[in-house]
């Protein structure tokens, strides 16, 4: 099997043709481009309907899941009624344009020149970054949105309130990598042109790579611990409390990593208080069937998991390798992410008993916090659990008075050991409190 070089992806980007008219995609996205000229392109809803008037052209379509505007060159301005609740994905390209969204999930980006961007109501995304000096005003309207824009003063947000998140991004950070006992710098370039990124450097066993940019960052639920799946990568104390903050605080991942509009995405790490982004495109490595050797696909194929993976390989070490992900303390990620170092035991005696244990583990999930689990480096047979691994603590059973009888975790390996006869291997399994006890190496919480 063959895949999709990145030059080839390049090339299709350069080479697409721009129909003058609007089309319909099988995923239910309707597409529309615009002309090199400076265009107006008005989109409205009434129930299920949304119609797209282009330069006075209106074209009617139903069952549309979300919209595509390619607004091209030109001083365009392409602007949704406030009623208009389908997704929308907004881009000026070149010109001084004005882009105005609806009332749902929007994302607008800016382009090259002074732009003008309002998200309306719903939780936006607006992008400015990469063109220099040019004088861009972002608008996010109600809802909490997410404002990517230079640092260098000239872009402005003229709403920016508590329920917002913003980052003012002066540059990427530059890629370290190491093969062979070299190291090599490469600067990552600050504008947005869907160019070709470095790559990690990946297992021998890899087949290559394949361009998954045309997946869905996140799931249009937005990201949970389903998302996640651990493939090749020894990197548990990453991905378990990855899963965890998708499944109690997902704002705290869409907040930080994003989708560029290029074909490539961002991530903002935090190391000593100190901003990181890193950038990093589509490409990943695969395995002979065409899927992705380490982390895995999410849900309707989002691939959140694995631009964050990717981006830790490069952020973690400066070693520019999935082999520098392999192995570390679970408080890294969690203080990437502008988590707090979590707090631990290492016996249940810390909790009187057992079933104690298990009580306080269900009082800190009813609080919202974030709870993972570490095994022994060794296993009894018959244990339920991988040895030297880490995994997500889903929640407490509790019995008819309240009790806490068993816990259940979720490994992001998504298959269970033979001793697991529930007849799922989903990665779920349920423990007993001595259980819990005799198999742990810790339990680690933090309050997010």
């Amino acid at each position: 099997m063959s895949f999709q070089s990145k030059r080839t992806r390049q090339a299709a980007r350069a080479t697409c043709p721009e129909p003058l008219e609007p089309r319909q995609l099988l995923s239910g996205t309707l597409v529309v481009n615009g002309t090199s000229g400076s265009d107006v392109i008005h989109i409205a809803q009434s129930g299920s309907t949304v119609t797209v008037t282009k330069n006075g052209s209106e074209t009617t379509k139903t069952g549309v899941g979300s919209v595509l505007v390619n607004a091209g060159n030109g001083n365009d301005r392409v602007y949704a009624d406030s009623g208009v609740k389908v997704p929308l994905v907004l881009k000026g390209d070149a010109g001084n344009d004005s882009l105005v969204g609806g009332a749902g999930p929007d994302r607008l980006y800016g382009g090259t020149g002074s732009d003008t961007l309002a998200g309306g109501a719903g939780d936006d995304v607006l992008v400015t970054l990469g063109d220099g000096t040019a004088r861009d005003r972002l608008t996010g309207g109600s809802g909490h949105d997410n404002f990517w824009l230079d640092a260098n003063g000239a872009d402005a947000m003229t709403d920016l309130s508590s329920s917002d998140y913003y980052h003012k991004v002066a540059s990427f950070d530059s890629y370290r990598i190491s093969r062979s006992g070299k190291v090599t710098t490469i600067p990552v370039p600050a504008s947005l042109a869907g160019q070709d990124l470095a790559e990690p450097v990946v297992s021998s066993y890899a087949r290559g790579f394949r361009d998954f940019s045309d997946h869905p960052l996140f799931p249009s639920t937005g990201p949970s611990e389903a998302d996640v799946e651990q493939n090749f990568a020894a990197d548990c104390y990453f991905l378990a409390p990855t899963s965890s903050l998708a499944k109690i605080a997902p704002q705290r991942l869409t907040d930080r990593i994003v989708d560029l509009g290029d074909g490539t995405y961002a991530v903002n790490f935090l190391r000593d208080d100190e901003n990181h982004f890193v950038r990093v495109d589509g490409d990943l490595a695969v395995d002979s069937a065409g899927a992705p050797f380490y982390a895995g696909l999410g849900r309707e194929g989002s691939i959140w998991t694995a631009v964050l993976e990717k981006a830790w390989a490069f952020f973690r070490k400066g070693a520019g390798t999935y082999a520098s992900t392999d192995y570390g303390r679970i408080s890294e990620p969690y203080n990437a992410f502008g988590v707090a170092t979590p707090s631990g035991a290492f016996s249940a005696a810390v909790f009187g008993s057992n079933g104690g244990m298990l009580n306080t583990i269900g009082s800190y999930l009813a609080k919202g916090y974030s709870v993972v689990y570490s095994t022994k480096n060794t296993q009894p047979a018959g244990s339920k659990v991988r040895a030297n691994h880490v995994v997500l603590v889903d929640r407490v059973v509790r019995d008819s008075r309240g009790n806490a009888t068993a816990i259940v975790l979720r490994d992001q390996i998504k298959t269970d050991l033979p001793t697991v006869k529930d007849g799922k291997s989903d990665g779920y399994v349920t423990l007993t409190a001595a259980q819990a006890s005799a198999w742990m190496e810790a339990v680690k919480w933090v309050k997010v």
